[in-house]
């Protein structure tokens, strides 16, 4: 199964990870409560804990804008941080293993003391992302590249809406 919403860029299959314990999806919100609401439960449905960051939607638009004109990533306030103390609460008790879905190196402090805490630290990434020289290919325990994992195990389904798809 695979999770797609083309507005949200999510995707998400099980067999990237099959014996996962806890996923979390971290993004960022436009929209009212009742929509809100509905892609919390979606996520939910499909098995993932959604953290959701709500943001005024003129800060969508100006990302949006960034993105669009000058080719520009800028994640919403509160993403990355949020996502770190996750990642660290939960490795003091739930896993050994982390995978991690980000080609960002905002993450390598996070990296760094889950793996000076023996927690194993795998990174999912865009490889052409994350240029020839990231530190993520040496401080973590392993960096796959997604590009050639959703190559090899997805195929691209055109949506409006989110949904569940089989593979």
């Amino acid at each position: 199964m695979i999770l797609l919403d083309e507005k949200a860029k999510v995707f998400w299959t099980r067999r990237m990870n099959p014996n996962y314990q806890r996923a979390y999806y971290f993004s960022s919100f436009v929209g009212d409560e009742k929509a809100q609401h509905a892609l919390k439960v979606r996520l939910r449905d499909f098995g993932l804990e959604p953290m959701i960051i709500v943001e005024r939607q003129s800060l969508g638009a100006q990302r949006a804008n960034l993105l669009h004109n000058e080719g520009i990533i800028e994640k919403a306030k509160k993403l990355d941080i949020a996502l770190a103390v996750r990642m660290l609460e939960d490795s003091r008790l739930h896993f050994d293993t982390c995978h991690l879905y980000t080609s960002d190196v905002d993450f390598l402090p996070a990296i760094e003391v889950m793996r000076t805490n023996s927690k194993q630290v795998v990174v999912h990434g865009y490889r052409e992302g994350m240029g020839q020289l990231s530190p993520l290919f040496h401080e973590c325990d392993m960096v796959v590249d997604l590009e050639e994992v959703l190559r090899k195990e997805c195929e691209y389904v055109p949506s409006t809406n989110c949904r569940a798809t089989a593979l």
